[in-house]
């Protein structure tokens, strides 16, 4: 899995917390491959890679968001290459116009997508979510909170384990009794999915 830099810093921050340093030091080494390599070339090599990760981590927070990807496929190709283009252009009042028609308001989502990493077990994978809040309560008929969204969707902790977890998301640690729907929409990575560090 392909996780952006903020948050395994979150994960690799949380675990080491209280040890009086930063998580990592990173030293980048730029070199050309070997000549002789026995790995066969891939079709798609750097930023084409990191473009095709990001496309399909944001459709698949689309299809959970509203059940389908049909917002996206309706982008005209221009704004679909500002979703990817404008940030490194640092353009970003045309990203986020882009990225705001995709948004659905409270009453429209059917889920919100959420990823959840244990910082205590380094998790390659999301925590399971295997139980969903009514599409009553998703819509905004009563706002959820975090607390109720992590009860409710993940199978590791009970309310007992509530008080005794931090919770961080973008850096920030969030009050639990948040309401989703907005830390969501404050907080959510560019690929639409709200990234959880517990």
């Amino acid at each position: 899995s392909h996780y952006p830099l903020g948050v395994l810093y979150d994960v690799v921050g949380k675990a080491q917390r209280g040890r009086g340093s930063d998580p990592w030091k990173v030293l980048v080494h730029f070199v050309a491959p070997a000549a002789s390599s026995e790995i066969p070339p891939l079709e798609l090599t750097g930023a084409a890679i990191c473009e095709r990760l990001y496309f399909h981590s944001l459709k698949q927070a689309l299809q959970l968001l509203y059940g389908s990807i049909r917002n996206f496929n309706e982008l005209s190709l221009e704004k679909q290459s500002t979703l990817w283009m404008s940030p490194t252009k640092k353009q970003w009042e045309q990203f986020y116009v882009v990225r705001e028609a995709l948004i659905p308001s409270a009453g429209q989502m059917k889920s919100l997508p959420l990823r959840v990493l244990d910082a205590r077990k380094r998790l390659s994978q999301p925590l399971p979510i295997t139980r969903q809040r009514s599409a009553q309560a998703m819509n905004g008929d009563k706002p959820v909170s975090l607390r109720e969204i992590l009860l409710d969707r993940l199978t590791v902790l009970t309310r007992e384990d509530l008080p005794h977890v931090d919770v961080v998301v973008q850096g920030v640690t969030c009050d639990l009794d948040a309401e989703a729907y907005e830390l969501w929409k404050l907080l959510c990575h560019a690929d639409l999915f709200l990234y959880i560090v517990i």
